[in-house]
């Protein structure tokens, strides 16, 4: 399991190396999280940095075939690390469209999570056409 903002940052690296396969596949990622209302298609150009970068983290974690954790919930430190204090809500929403696989009862980005059924199928597909 990995701390999503250690990936988040892998993930940005991935995105500046502007490489098409990966792009492509951020990219219907980011369409998946837009359609289920996970991130808002009205604010691109405010927070679209960082719908793409948590696409990419999306993309980057079926890649490693890894789950990830949220460390904290704590906004101070989520912006102290230099993430998007935003993280938290995207992340839920993931979790309430079933997006994300989390193991809280409550429908949060708690604990240890994992990509849902619908992320897994149209990147599995990805990598195989």
């Amino acid at each position: 399991m990995q701390d999503i903002i250690t990936l988040m940052e892998e993930a940005q690296r991935r995105i500046d190396e502007h490489n098409p396969y990966f792009t492509d596949k951020v990219e219907t990622v980011l369409a998946i999280l837009r359609s289920k209302g996970v991130v808002s298609y009205r604010r691109i150009s405010q927070n679209g940095a960082w719908h793409t970068q948590l696409a990419a983290t999306l993309v980057l974690a079926h890649e490693k075939d890894t789950a990830f954790a949220l460390p904290t919930r704590r906004q101070q430190t989520l912006h102290d690390r230099g993430v998007s204090t935003t993280i938290v809500s995207f992340l839920d929403k993931a979790v309430m469209a079933g997006l994300i696989i989390s193991q809280s009862e409550k429908y949060l980005a708690v604990g240890r999570l994992s990509l849902g059924e619908i992320i897994k199928a149209y990147l599995d597909h990805a990598e195989a056409a």
